[in-house]
């Protein structure tokens, strides 16, 4: 989007890239809240800005990347629960119920919230479609990448 040629460095895990970002190794990363949360709030770090079309509950101070100047960017990162293709939807729903359940805990989104997340729930219907739709959009940042799986 910017034109921006940057020099992927692969790391096994964000804690080896924050340690190389702290040190002065790496010059930015993007990384997940929760692993750089604590820096950023410590002063180590500073965070230019948040990937998703809203700044985080948990840190309304830092802004998304379009109100920093990206306009139009937007990657939210997720995780989901899944389970193997031929569970009985009986058994996915109350999955999906319980879940839910938990997840709307203030205690528990306080706790996410402190630690750079953000609970969400789709129900199971809703997260397919979601999915589908990561899918798509991922496949074409891929192919206009020029990448290739071996």
């Amino acid at each position: 989007m910017t034109g921006v040629e940057l020099q992927h460095v692969p790391y096994k895990g964000g804690g080896p890239a924050v340690t190389d970002l702290l040190g002065g190794q790496v010059q930015l990363m993007f990384a997940t809240l929760p692993t750089v949360l604590e820096h950023v709030r410590a002063g180590k770090l500073r965070a230019i800005g948040v990937t998703g079309a809203r700044r985080f509950a948990g840190a309304p101070e830092i802004p998304t990347l379009a109100e920093a100047g990206l306009a139009g960017y937007e990657v939210s990162g997720w995780s989901g629960l899944f389970a193997p293709a031929r569970t009985p939807r009986a058994a996915i729903d109350r999955l999906a119920a319980e879940t839910a359940k938990i997840l709307a805990d203030p205690a528990l989104k306080e706790r996410f919230l402190a630690q750079g997340a953000e609970p969400a729930v789709k129900l199971p219907d809703e997260f397919g479609a979601f999915v589908a739709a990561e899918i798509g959009k991922w496949k074409k940042v891929v192919e206009a990448s020029g990448m290739r799986a071996n």
